[in-house]
C-alpha cells in the first residue's frame, strides 16, 4: 500500500492531518480511468452510480479532475438517498451528517496554488454553479438546501502524508563511532537549522532533514566541514530517490467468468493437469535440494547431499496419483455474501483479492468443483437475502449484516449449513427473526429432496475479515449439531468448524498412501495391499480430529496424537470410540512441549520403530515443532503431508540441516516423494515426502597424508609420554620397597644401643 504512487491513493490514513474517509472510499485505491468516471466498468465495480462522480471528483488527483464542479454536484444529486426499512444506511446512500469543516489554516493550504496547474484548478473551483455543461442534465438550484444530501464543493485532494516532500542531505564518509547524540551536539555547535538528524553506529553515513530548501542549501557547505576518522571531509550528497522502488498499482481486470477464479484450469484436459502438477513437484524437489546447501559450509553437508548436483531433485518422485472424483468434489463450500458488478446482493465468490481492487462477488451454476446439493441450498438463501431488509457485508466500510454461507456435504447426500452474520448491523430482535425465517426456509418448509439439510447453525462475528477465529462460537438453531462422513471404512464426526479434507475420495487415496509408507517404509509395492506391522508406533503430530492416525490404527501397533485445540482432540477421541479403536490415544497440548510425553506413551506399545506424521496448515510447521522433532532421536521416520509446497521447502531446510546448537538431533534424509491430486481444475495438489533419520556419525577418518602423519606423530608422542610415566612409576615403587627393607635394620641397631 505504501509503495503505490500518490495519484492512486486516497487519504485513508488516520495519520493524515486532513484525511477523512468518504463514503465508499475504497475507490481511492484504484486508478481512475479516462472520464467520465460513471462509464468505467472497473469504477462501477466498487461504487453505486449515485456516488461514483462525487467520490472521484473529491478524492482524485488534480490532473484527473476533468469535470466541472456543477456537473459533479448534479451527478451526485441525480439519485436521491434511500432509507432501508430497518433504519440502516443502504450501500448507495449518502451520509446525512455534514462533514466537519476544515480550519482556516488547512483551508488556506488546500486552496493556495503552488503551480500553474494549481492556479487553473483553483479558478475552476471558484466557478459559480450556474452553467450546465450537459443539456441532458437538470439544472441545480444552489439556493435550495437539503439536509439529506448536503452540497459538497469539490476541492483538490491533499497529498498523502507519506509523499510529503522532504528536504534531506546524506553525509557519507561519516565517522563510524559518532553516535546520534554526539552528532546532534555537533550540529548545534555549527548552528545548523535542522528538523531531524540520525547516524547509525558503525556505519559510515548519516542523514539530516530540514524544514525548507533554504535551510538545506545553507547547511550544505557547513556539513562538509565535519571531519571524518581519517581527517578527510565528509561528502554531502542528495538522498537516493526511492521512486525506483515504487510499483504502479495496476488493478486486475474483471474476469469474464467466475470459473477463472475458482477453477482456473477448468478448460484443460485432466491428464494435462496431472502432467503439469508432476512437473511442478519436480521443481519443488530441486528447490529443496538447493535450500539445504544455502548458508552451510560444504564440509558440513551430509554425504548424500554432496553426491547430488545443484540441479538434481532431492529424492525420487513417484508417479502422480489422480483424484477419483473430478466434478463436484468439494464437501465444504463458503459462499461470500456481497454485491456483484451491478451492485445487486449476491451469494458467490470474490472476483479477486482486496489488494487487487476487486471486491465484487460473482456466481455461476456451472462451477465444476461444487456439488449440486450446495448449489441448491445457495439458491434458496440467495432469494431470501435479496428480499431481506438487512444488507450484505461491505469490508471496505465494515458495515452490513450478511457475511458467509457455509455448506458442508457428505457422501450420503446430507448437508450441514452455517450462516455467518455481523451482530453489530442488526438488533437482537432482527437476529431472532432471521433465525426463525431460516429455520422455516431450510428445515421446516423445505420439501425439496435435492436440499437435504440435517443441521442449521449461525455464527455471530463482528471482525473485519470474514475468516473468524477458531474459537468463535457457532450456535445450533435447528437440526443436528454434527454430521458423519465415511472415510476408508471409518466414520468421522464433522462439526461446522472442524477440519476435514475437502475432497473425500481424494483423501482416501492420500491417507492410503500415508499408511503404506508409515507401516512399511521400504516394502511397499505398487498395487500390493500392505500388511499390518505391529512393530511400528505412529505419532500423529498436530492430529486435529485424528483422521490420519485412526485410518492407520489397524495397520500399526499403536497411535498417539497431539493437538493444541481441545475441541479437535475431543472429536478425535469420539471418532476412536465410534469406530471401536482401542490402540489410539490423543493428548491436548503444544507439540513442542508434550513431545516427550507423546513418545513415552508410544513406547508403551513396545515398537521397534517410531514414525511421526505431520499434516500442517499452509503456513507449515512452527519452528519450535521442527526443533522438537529434530531433538527427539526416538523418531526414526517422518511422513510429511504438504498442502503448500513453499512451506515444505523451508521446513526441509530445518529437518535436513547439519547438527547445530539449535538442532541437536541427527538430521533427516528424504527418501521418496509422491503427489496426490485433491484439487482438480486448479494448480494446487498435495505432496507426500518420506524422511529417514540419519544414523549417528561414525568416527571421522582423514585421507590427507600430512594430517595422517601429524596424527601418527601425536600418537607416538603420547606413547612416549605414557612410557615415561610408567617408568617413573616403577622407579618410585622400587625406591619405596628399598626404604621398607632398610627401616627394620635401623630400628634393631637403635634398640641394641
Amino acid at each position: 500500500f505504501l509503495r503505490a504512487p500518490c495519484s492512486l491513493l486516497s487519504p485513508l490514513s488516520r495519520h493524515h492531518p486532513t484525511a477523512r474517509a468518504p463514503p465508499h472510499s475504497l475507490v481511492g485505491c484504484l486508478p481512475r480511468p479516462s472520464p467520465p468516471p460513471s462509464t468505467s466498468r472497473l469504477h462501477s465495480l466498487l461504487l453505486p452510480p449515485s456516488l461514483q462522480s462525487l467520490t472521484c471528483a473529491r478524492y482524485s488527483t488534480k490532473a484527473d479532475m476533468s469535470t466541472t464542479p456543477t456537473q459533479m454536484e448534479l451527478e451526485s444529486s441525480s439519485a436521491p438517498p434511500t432509507e432501508a426499512p430497518n433504519g440502516k444506511r443502504p450501500i448507495d446512500a449518502v451520509e446525512g451528517e455534514k462533514a466537519e469543516a476544515p480550519s482556516a489554516t488547512k483551508r488556506a493550504k488546500l486552496d493556495a496554488p503552488d503551480s500553474a496547474g494549481d492556479a487553473t484548478m483553483t479558478e475552476a473551483t471558484k466557478a459559480t454553479p450556474t452553467e450546465n455543461p450537459d443539456p441532458a442534465l437538470p439544472t441545480a438550484d444552489p439556493s435550495v438546501a437539503s439536509d439529506a444530501t448536503p452540497t459538497i464543493t469539490p476541492t483538490p485532494a491533499p497529498a498523502p502524508f507519506f509523499v510529503k516532500k522532504k528536504f534531506s542531505l546524506v553525509l557519507k564518509n561519516f565517522p563510524k563511532r559518532m553516535h546520534t547524540k554526539k552528532f546532534l551536539k555537533v550540529l548545534d555547535d555549527l548552528k545548523v537549522k535542522y528538523t531531524k538528524a540520525k547516524s547509525i553506529h558503525s556505519k559510515p553515513w548519516a542523514q539530516v532533514d530540514f524544514a525548507t530548501q533554504e535551510d538545506k542549501d545553507a547547511a550544505r557547505e557547513i556539513l562538509a566541514t565535519i571531519p571524518s576518522e581519517n581527517n578527510t571531509p565528509v561528502r554531502v550528497e542528495e538522498p537516493r530517490d526511492a521512486s525506483h522502488r515504487a510499483k504502479d498499482f495496476v488493478a486486475r481486470p474483471v474476469p469474464d467468468s467466475i470459473q477463472e477464479v475458482i477453477t482456473p484450469w477448468y478448460l484443460i484436459d485432466y491428464d494435462e493437469q496431472i502432467a503439469r502438477k508432476q512437473t511442478s513437484m519436480e521443481a519443488i524437489l530441486v528447490k529443496m535440494n538447493r535450500i539445504i546447501r544455502k548458508g552451510i559450509k560444504y564440509n558440513l553437508l551430509s554425504p548424500w547431499v554432496k553426491e547430488l548436483k545443484n540441479s538434481d531433485p532431492i529424492c525420487e518422485l513417484e508417479p502422480f496419483l489422480k483424484s477419483p472424483t473430478t466434478e463436484g468434489y468439494r464437501n465444504k463450500i463458503e459462499f461470500t455474501m456481497g454485491y456483484d458488478i451491478d451492485q445487486k446482493p449476491c451469494l458467490g465468490f470474490l472476483l479477486g483479492s482486496f489488494k487487487e481492487g476487486l471486491v465484487s462477488v460473482g456466481y455461476e451454476d456451472g462451477i465444476r468443483n461444487i456439488p449440486t446439493l450446495a448449489k441448491n441450498i445457495r439458491n434458496l438463501v440467495q432469494d431470501y437475502v435479496v428480499k431481506s431488509p438487512l444488507l450484505p457485508y461491505v469490508k471496505a466500510q465494515h458495515t452490513g449484516f450478511w457475511r458467509i454461507l457455509q455448506v458442508r456435504t457428505n457422501e450420503a447426500g446430507q448437508s450441514l449449513v452455517n450462516v455467518q452474520v455481523n451482530p453489530d448491523a442488526a438488533t437482537p430482535e432482527q437476529i431472532e427473526t432471521v433465525k426463525s425465517d431460516l429455520v422455516n426456509l431450510l428445515i421446516t418448509n423445505n420439501t425439496n429432496p435435492a436440499c437435504n439439510i440435517t443441521g442449521l447453525h449461525m455464527q455471530l462475528y463482528n471482525g473485519l475479515s470474514n475468516a473468524a477465529p477458531w474459537d468463535c462460537e457457532v450456535v445450533n438453531i435447528a437440526g443436528d449439531s454434527h454430521m458423519e462422513e465415511t472415510l476408508l471404512d471409518l466414520k468421522f464426526r464433522i462439526s461446522p468448524t472442524s477440519f476435514f479434507q475437502v475432497n473425500t475420495t481424494g483423501a482416501e487415496v492420500l491417507y492410503d498412501l500415508v499408511r503404506k509408507w508409515a507401516s512399511h517404509p521400504f516394502a511397499e509395492k505398487e498395487g500390493e495391499e500392505p500388511k499390518a506391522n505391529k512393530k511400528v508406533a505412529v505419532l500423529d503430530i498436530c492430529c486435529g480430529t485424528g483422521t490420519i492416525g485412526l485410518t492407520m490404527a489397524s495397520r500399526v501397533g499403536g497411535v498417539v496424537g497431539v493437538d493444541i485445540v481441545g475441541d479437535a482432540v475431543e472429536d478425535a477421541k469420539y471418532n476412536a470410540t465410534l469406530n471401536n479403536i482401542t490402540n489410539a490415544h490423543f493428548i491436548t497440548g503444544r507439540a513442542e512441549a508434550t513431545i516427550q510425553d507423546v513418545i513415552a506413551k508410544a513406547e508403551e506399545f513396545n515398537p521397534d520403530e517410531i514414525i511421526g506424521i505431520v499434516d500442517p496448515p499452509r503456513a507449515g510447521l512452527h519452528g519450535k515443532v521442527l526443533k522438537a522433532i529434530r531433538n527427539a532421536p526416538q523418531i526414526n521416520y517422518l511422513v510429511y503431508v504438504s498442502c503448500n509446497q513453499n512451506s515444505l521447502v523451508s521446513d526441509t531446510q530445518s529437518l535436513c540441516r547439519p547438527v547445530s546448537n539449535k538442532m541437536r538431533g541427527n538430521p533427516f534424509k528424504p527418501l521418496k516423494a509422491r503427489g496426490v491430486d485433491l484439487f482438480p481444475h486448479t494448480a494446487h495438489a498435495e505432496l507426500v515426502v518420506l524422511f529417514e533419520r540419519e544414523p549417528a556419525d561414525p568416527p571421522t577418518t582423514t585421507t590427507n597424508p600430512q594430517r595422517a602423519a601429524a596424527a601418527v606423530g601425536v600418537a607416538a608422542a603420547a606413547a612416549v609420554v605414557a612410557g615415561l610415566v610408567v617408568a617413573n612409576g616403577k622407579e618410585t615403587e622400587e625406591k619405596a620397597e628399598s626404604k621398607e627393607t632398610v627401616a627394620p635394620v635401623v630400628e634393631e641397631k637403635k634398640s641394641e644401643e
